[in-house]
């Protein structure tokens, strides 16, 4: 065999400057999220009084009785605190479940199986990523209703099944286009079925892509208050009583309260991500057997 060569060439000096930009440019930006936080942090331990009167400087005394009557005032419809967050948690990982593995699926038929229009119907799920969200709110507003979805368990499913279309679709079909067809026809020899290839062949190679996907789509599902207010009601999220909380802010002001509120929603995506992101960067390198 031959031996295969590492060639260390070295950056050109344009090179090294758009390298050393590009890292000034992410590393502002980190500081300015991280600026953010803290400074919502900081906020959430002052008195209303304290936040008006000198909102960037240190608390000058840390109330953290703020969070605990943030979650007594925070409510929507009657549902408190405590009931948004069940809300949450139970709507966010039904629709991330729910939408991520059907649509690696249908990105697992579109790479790997002919069938007809096949092109017409990627070309047509191009085409609708390129209409504006609101575009087709009105008509999918209206189906929803129509089909007595709204306020039921079925509007998660559906809306969950939905997301197998879209950018999500493009990108499980490049992932599973890269997999090579040997092991997958060698393990259909044996006479393995096409859900076995697909659960126990196919998606164990791509848990990094997997994973990813499904901490975007969680942290997504986890801040939309749009659905609450158009489809589920009955069934207000975190996000959705926060918002409903902004907007009293306007007639009866108690900003610390509200970032309380805003701090605590802000734990659960950040332990998924914590938990996670090691599936991500630890298995980047895994995989090899399916490759070309």
């Amino acid at each position: 065999m031959k031996k295969l060569e590492i060639v260390n060439r070295r950056r050109t000096v344009g090179e090294r400057i758009v390298f050393v930009l590009i890292w000034i440019w992410f590393m502002l930006y980190s500081l300015s999220m991280i600026a953010v936080l803290i400074w919502a942090f900081l906020s959430s331990l002052k008195s209303n009084r304290e936040f008006f009167s000198a909102p960037f400087s240190l608390p000058s005394k840390w109330l953290l009785s703020n969070y605990i009557e943030a979650v007594k005032i925070l409510k929507y419809k009657n549902i408190g605190f405590l009931g948004m967050i069940w809300n949450s948690l139970w709507m966010t990982l039904a629709g991330t479940i729910i939408g991520t593995f059907t649509s690696a699926a249908c990105g697992y038929v579109f790479a790997k199986y002919d069938f007809p229009l096949k092109k017409a119907m990627l070309s047509f799920n191009v085409f609708v990523i390129t209409i504006p969200l609101l575009g087709g709110g009105a008509a999918g507003y209206k189906l929803i209703y129509d089909l007595q979805l709204d306020n039921s368990v079925w509007y998660i499913v559906v809306n969950g099944i939905s997301m197998c279309f879209g950018m999500n679709l493009i990108i499980w079909k490049a992932a599973f286009s890269n997999q090579s067809l040997s092991m997958a026809e060698a393990a259909e020899l044996d006479g393995a079925g096409n859900w076995t290839i697909f659960l126990k062949i196919a998606m164990p190679t791509i848990v990094p892509i997997f994973v990813a996907l499904s901490i975007t789509n969680f942290i997504a599902g986890w801040n939309d208050y749009m659905t609450t207010f158009m489809y589920m009601d009955n069934y207000p999220t975190l996000a959705a009583g926060l918002y409903f909380y902004r907007e009293e802010l306007k007639y009866a002001s108690n900003e610390p309260l509200y970032f309380a509120g805003a701090v605590i929603s802000i734990v659960p995506p950040v332990l998924v991500f914590a938990f996670m992101q090691t599936k991500v960067f630890g298995q980047l390198n895994l995989g090899g057997g399916l490759k070309g």
